[in-house]
């Protein structure tokens, strides 16, 4: 299936991108949040020089050192827009992020006009991820962007590639591998969805299958060294200790949540948490970490190991109320809303974003309801008219692509509809949006998180629609 020539609507819908992009740099300007400063410290180091990032603290009573807490990779781009523009990093930064964003849109739009066969279809991908949270992590000093952007330029690469939309090489496959290990040094949990690309790889015959090798190969060039440097600079080989944040995450959840609670036991675990946990947020965890740490005299990586051990056991002793909590995460009307909501985005941006630090629309409950009746205005009602519409249709739109897959894939399986490429990109876009989110929701789901997946996503959705109005019967 090859791309159709005319490249006048790619051209216009890349010109919308640069220019919403360029208007929310110049408008809203870049913004920063808790996170900020991890990663920060770490370009600072960079810049002093080679001693200052190899010499890490490391032993049983160093918590967890921000160079060995966060990955190298956000904080070179970091370091080099520091080296670049000094005190203007931000701009130079959000400024690639967003040209990055461009380059993966045009990727997105080519492949999602070559399958579906439809300018429209191809819009409606490109249009609802310009208007997603791209809009506000373009400009964020944040891992989230850059990691979205690499995610889908090595999966869209790749598919473009089995569908013929370009062509698809042992040469271009190792860049794609390079870049997926660059990811990971973005955001090590990327490493867990490198069944992605290898799972597209196998489906696609066995010419493409033999890449794999290839990829893969090229994955491990780029981890192989930072693993290396890890062992140099601290005696151990590993990624990062980030893990060690987040196993004691779904136990927090469960008691917040009032499932169960896994802490009331004598296990040093327990015992910290009744004596010194005053709420759930993530300051109160790294209090804990730290005490837990000296208490039994463990290094960052041995205690990352004994709180993933932690983590089993609290699910193998509450498997219910692990379950309740995975489900309460998926929280699915909200995950329309990140798909195809644009009233839910705006929210989004002017909340967390660099400007405003408040929401311009109501929530849609029955509390925000009461306040806008309560402070009757025209503007307040529209608004709230405005968000109730936009959670209907990106429910609506959900639960079409959510159920609307697996009731194709019954059809291809009864042979009452063809095994295509438009089929497959539909599939493949419904497990790994499923597969992000589910990953997350194992331990602790932002919506965030959800950014990468949020292409191929609506890539299966577009699809669906247009098998959907093509075969009408449900036969």
């Amino acid at each position: 299936m090859m791309a159709r020539d005319d490249s006048r609507p790619l051209a216009a819908f890349l010109a919308l991108v640069a220019a919403v992009k360029l208007l929310v740099i110049l408008a809203a300007g870049p913004g920063v949040s808790p996170d900020t400063g991890g990663y920060l410290e770490f370009a600072d180091a960079i810049l002093k020089g080679w001693d200052a990032v190899t010499t890490v603290p490391w032993g049983t009573d160093t918590g967890l050192p921000s160079l060995v807490f966060r990955t190298a990779g956000y904080p070179l781009l970091l370091a080099g827009a520091k080296l670049l523009a000094g005190a203007h990093y931000q701009y130079v930064v959000a400024a690639v992020q967003s040209a990055l964003t461009l380059l993966s849109m045009l990727m997105i739009f080519r492949v999602s006009r070559a399958l579906l066969a439809s300018d429209a279809a191809a819009w409606f991908v490109g249009v609802f991820y310009l208007f997603s949270q791209s809009l506000l992590y373009d400009v964020e000093i944040l891992s989230d962007s850059l990691y979205a952007t690499l995610f889908n330029v090595v999966l869209f690469g790749t598919l473009g590639g089995l569908t013929g939309v370009w062509r698809l090489g042992g040469g271009r496959m190792a860049l794609f591998g390079l870049l997926w290990g660059y990811s990971i040094l973005v955001r090590e949990n990327g490493l867990y969805f490198t069944v992605l690309p290898v799972l597209l790889l196998a489906c696609g015959g066995r010419r493409a299958a033999l890449l794999i090798p290839v990829f893969l190969a090229a994955v491990a060039a780029v981890l192989a060294p930072y693993l290396l440097w890890n062992w140099h600079r601290t005696g151990e080989a590993f990624i990062s200790v980030a893990g060690a944040a987040n196993w004691l995450r779904p136990g927090f959840h469960m008691l917040r949540f009032g499932y169960a609670n896994p802490f009331d036991g004598d296990d040093p675990v327990s015992q910290l948490v009744r004596q010194g946990m005053p709420d759930y947020e993530f300051g109160a965890q790294v209090t804990i970490l730290e005490a837990l740490q000296r208490q039994l005299g463990l290094t960052p990586t041995r205690l990352q190991s004994y709180l993933f051990g932690r983590f089993v056991a609290t699910v193998s002793e509450h498997p219910v109320a692990y379950l309740k909590m995975v489900l309460t995460q998926l929280r699915p009307f909200s995950l329309g809303s990140v798909l195809t909501d644009p009233a839910f985005t705006l929210n989004e941006f002017f909340q967390y974003g660099p400007v405003l630090g408040q929401r311009v629309l109501p929530g849609v409950s029955l509390k925000g309801a009461v306040a806008v009746f309560r402070d009757f205005s025209l503007g307040g009602m529209a608004g709230l008219l405005l968000a109730t519409a936009g959670v209907v249709v990106s429910t609506v739109l959900f639960l079409v692509f959510a159920l609307g897959v697996p009731w194709w894939s019954v059809r291809v399986l009864r042979g009452r509809a063809p095994a295509d490429a438009r089929f497959g990109a539909a599939l493949f876009g419904w497990v790994t949006f499923f597969t992000v989110v589910g990953a997350f929701c194992l331990v602790h789901f932002e919506m965030r998180h959800a950014l990468p997946a949020i292409p191929l996503a609506l890539l299966g959705m577009a699809a669906v629609i247009r098998e959907g109005r093509a075969k009408p019967s449900i036969a």
